[in-house]
């Protein structure tokens, strides 16, 4: 009988540590509930999240009337499914007008700041980059005092329109579709990688120092199309998917 409250004290306390792991992971994609009916601002899919806070600043009424004047979107769900998406639909989108000062935003915070050890990971398409100078994407991993502590960017005719972190080029084309983690190694270091979703070599890997104030914790993270134009098939659009902290 001893033995058998033993054996069960045993799986009872492997269970509890399974649970508390997971409960401490976040994890979220566009097919979740949450977003049946579009995306909207203070939606919460999956776990481990706060709501999103989505932000526009420009003109609706001067994108393509494919995206019913909505710069947040998922493809698939009243739009699309979008050829030039190489995530495959669903996916979270964001689209703007071409204007110099115009811009889409999408973020949220994480229910605990990432710890040492945890890696944060990302599907993202970027846009293709046409036009004005200033355009480009940008997806962020933001310190307690709002201040990013990594930052992930394309911007037109800035190192050769790739993928910069840091302010290091990846080599990924603007337009192209890859996954992202950042594994936290210590309060101010990190491990980081960028490979290409479609292409057989696109591959970018760096460990070096987080950027912004030296300690702060990272809580939330942004994404952000800025002067892109919008596009009938998704060319010039941003797209996001598969959110996931380990």
């Amino acid at each position: 009988m001893k033995i058998h409250i033993v054996q069960l004290l045993t799986v009872m306390i492997a269970l509890s540590s399974a649970t508390l792991a997971w409960a401490s992971s976040a994890h979220d994609d566009a097919s979740q509930g949450a977003y049946a009916d579009g995306w909207d601002d203070g939606d919460n899919g999956g776990v481990g999240f706060g709501p999103w806070s989505l932000t526009f600043n420009g003109e609706a009424s001067s994108l393509n009337s494919i995206y019913n004047s909505d710069p947040h979107f998922i493809d698939g769900v009243g739009v699309g499914p979008l050829g030039a998406n190489q995530l495959s639909a669903p996916a979270f989108g964001l689209t703007t007008d071409n204007s110099v000062a115009a811009s889409a935003q999408a973020s949220r915070e994480f229910r605990e700041p990432i710890k040492v050890g945890q890696t944060f990971s990302v599907d993202i398409d970027g846009s293709s980059l046409e036009g004005a100078s200033r355009i480009g994407n940008l997806f962020e991993l933001v310190g307690v005092d709002g201040i990013a502590r990594y930052t992930l960017r394309t911007s037109l005719g800035s190192a050769g329109d790739t993928w910069t972190i840091n302010g290091n080029s990846t080599s990924i084309d603007a337009g192209d579709a890859f996954r992202v983690s950042v594994r936290l190694l210590g309060p101010d270091n990190y491990s980081g990688s960028v490979s290409s979703l479609t292409q057989p070599i696109g591959n970018f890997s760096l460990n070096s120092p987080l950027i912004g104030t030296p300690g702060s914790a990272i809580t939330s993270l942004r994404l952000s199309t800025f002067g892109t134009g919008s596009s009938s098939d998704g060319a010039r659009e941003l797209f996001f998917d598969n959110l996931e902290l380990t």
